[in-house]
């Protein structure tokens, strides 16, 4: 699904050129769900890699950003917007982040604001709610190791670092010598999307037999319409507390019109949050029952009142498939 948010997803593109075409499908649906955050990402990346040394890596409408030293007072002793930042909270809206922030600047959909530090530019993104996603840093090169003497050693996906009691998870991508972006980005525990609603989800109105009419009204703002190549499903949160990439909920309509089949899928960052975000589950649903296909593959199994959930290790991470009983 197309979200207008900054995720760097470097593992992405390191894989694109190793795709089997079986997968292709798959593949796809993936590609257009993050192509937009990938083309930011790019776009910045370029662009700070491409300056002269001297001129910083500030934002894009202050070319060399003066001010204090970016060192560890100026970090904090946990991963979260810093700076002029400081009291920008996960789930804030726009309007929140314009009056909470003295001297930001709208450009379209994002924001930006001077930080106030030397060679060091910020820019905001939202989701689709518009609510805050991902706040983005420009920075010099070589901080890496000035990160984690003031976060500690990275405990997420490649370079990053993650508070799950402050819900920001930060991710450093290194371009050039003299160049890096740190994307900070709000998380949602997986396990806040489970619950006791009527399809194992914290939902509390029912997706499966619903018709677009029905989810356009009980979920403002949040559906992703059907297209040709796009599927119909439900905007989610971009981060979680196990995977720094979006999770995406698909629904299949019937012939009649209606939801009549949901497709979770989770993504994890390693071996331990895969476990993770199984326990999650049955945290929520109970004990899983496994069993395997006709293919050999191990699934979940859970029955809960009037569904069926069934997940098994995917493509792209846990793979989760809600039917009615």
């Amino acid at each position: 699904m197309r979200r207008a948010v900054l995720l760097g997803l470097g593992v992405f593109l390191a894989c694109s050129g190793k795709r089997d075409a079986a997968r292709d499908d798959q593949i796809a649906q993936r590609e257009h769900a993050l192509d937009e955050k990938q083309r930011e990402l790019d776009r910045k990346l370029a662009e700070i890699a491409t300056r002269p040394l001297d001129a910083g890596s500030g934002s894009r409408d202050v070319p060399a950003e003066k001010g204090v030293p970016l060192d560890k007072r100026v970090l904090g002793a946990t991963p979260h917007p810093f700076g002029p930042l400081e009291s920008v909270k996960p789930g804030m809206s726009r309007d929140d982040m314009i009056a909470a922030v003295p001297g930001v600047v709208r450009d379209g959909d994002k924001l930006s604001v001077p930080s106030g530090i030397e060679r060091v530019g910020i820019e905001i993104a939202f989701d689709d709610t518009g609510h805050l996603a991902t706040v983005t840093y420009t920075l010099p090169g070589g901080v890496e190791s000035l990160l984690s003497g003031a976060w500690g050693e990275p405990n997420a996906g490649a370079v990053g670092w993650l508070d799950k009691r402050r819900r920001w998870r930060a991710d450093l991508y290194q371009e050039a010598a003299d160049s890096a972006v740190l994307a900070l980005t709000a998380v949602t525990p997986f396990g806040d999307l489970l619950g006791k609603g009527p399809d194992g989800l914290a939902e509390k109105r029912a997706l499966l037999g619903a018709t677009l009419d029905q989810l356009r009204a009980a979920f403002p703002g949040r559906v992703h319409e059907p297209r040709e190549d796009d599927p119909l499903g439900l905007a989610m949160p971009i981060a979680t507390d196990v995977c720094g990439s979006p999770t995406t909920l698909e629904l299949e309509l019937s012939p009649a019109g209606k939801v009549a089949r949901a497709k979770l899928v989770q993504c994890y960052d390693t071996d331990e949050a895969r476990r993770a975000a199984l326990a999650a589950m049955e945290q929520r649903w109970g004990r899983a029952t496994p069993t395997r296909t006709a293919d050999d593959r191990l699934v979940f199994g859970w029955q809960l009142p009037g569904r069926r959930l069934e997940a098994h290790d995917g493509e792209d991470g846990w793979e989760i498939a809600i039917t009615a009983r």
